[in-house]
């Protein structure tokens, strides 16, 4: 009962609401809790089952398996146990492998088709995946780097980015804001260590030191040294921000520098323009992620 509930960790992030949210309409036609249970059971039987689907699709097209491999992939990852016991629970775990699947499968067609609606879809996808389960919320910042490469390649489309990244943020706080609130109804106390983006940003920290590594040494491969120097401004701009006043005078320099780089033909205006984003979203990555580091007198 509620009583015992108040005693649940709220560190361990148990904020996420999308499950709940999807299942809440079958309250209306199944008030007695056994009932509802039970239906909740068959409508987790009917979502798992489209994990066969997402499977078949993604083993097809993106892996180019034929129909009879994909069909035997998918039916063997439907029967994996560990699904089919979750399955019969009302755990967010029942449906979060078919929609990661189907994350991943939007992901692969936007790519493809480059349209406005494949752009939504898949935006909807994955916010949707993280509000089901909040642990997936470091998929969203590596989701923006991918992306943002992908545009620098012209594989993306400049205004398709920046659709993602205004739904991204919106998902984003929402879920953070939302999350907390329902913490602070469990448990009845939100201190900072139990609030969900604190528990978060041990996972964010590890992620983003690895995405400037792969940044790092992928820009040198490529001698793309303006793009690796905005990963490193945006970085200790993000550090030091708040600390030493010359923090936000080096972004400004370096941005100085890559419109004289524009004027004597270095860099083009797209060029000019994604290079800034990267700088620009490494420095919020790296203030919100390390929040302590910038008012520790560096």
């Amino acid at each position: 009962g509620l009583k015992e509930m108040i005693f649940l960790p709220a560190s361990d992030l148990v904020g996420s609401f999308g499950y709940p949210l999807l299942i809440s309409p079958l309250y209306v036609f199944f008030k007695e809790p056994t009932n509802f249970y039970n239906s909740v059971i068959i409508f987790n039987a009917i979502l798992g089952s489209t994990l066969y689907i997402g499977i078949f699709y993604l083993v097809k097209d993106i892996l180019g398996a034929n129909n009879k491999q994909a069909m035997l992939i998918g039916i063997l990852t439907s029967l994996y146990p560990a699904f089919v016991l979750q399955s019969n629970m009302a755990y967010t775990d029942s449906i979060t492998p078919a929609l990661f699947v189907f994350t991943l499968l939007t992901f692969y067609y936007w790519v493809k088709n480059k349209t406005l609606f494949s752009t939504i879809l898949f935006t909807l996808t994955c916010g949707y995946l993280t509000i089901v389960h909040i642990r997936f919320l470091p998929l969203v910042f590596t989701t923006i780097f991918i992306v943002a490469y992908l545009v620098y390649l012209k594989k993306i489309p400049l205004y398709q980015f920046v659709i993602l990244l205004i739904s991204f943020a919106i998902i984003t706080y929402l879920n953070i804001s939302i999350g907390d609130s329902l913490n602070l109804m469990i448990t009845e106390r939100v201190e900072r260590d139990d609030k969900i983006m604190s528990s978060l940003i041990q996972v964010i920290e590890a992620l983003l030191m690895i995405m400037v590594l792969f940044f790092t040494i992928f820009f040198i491969a490529k001698k793309d040294y303006f793009s690796l120097g905005a990963i490193y401004i945006g970085f200790f701009g993000g550090l030091l921000f708040g600390s030493w006043t010359v923090a936000i005078i080096i972004p400004i320099l370096y941005f100085v520098f890559l419109i004289i780089s524009k004027i004597n033909k270095k860099l083009n205006t797209k060029q000019l323009l994604i290079i800034s984003i990267y700088c620009f979203i490494t420095f919020l990555l790296v203030y919100f992620t390390f929040p302590n580091i910038h008012f520790a007198g560096i």
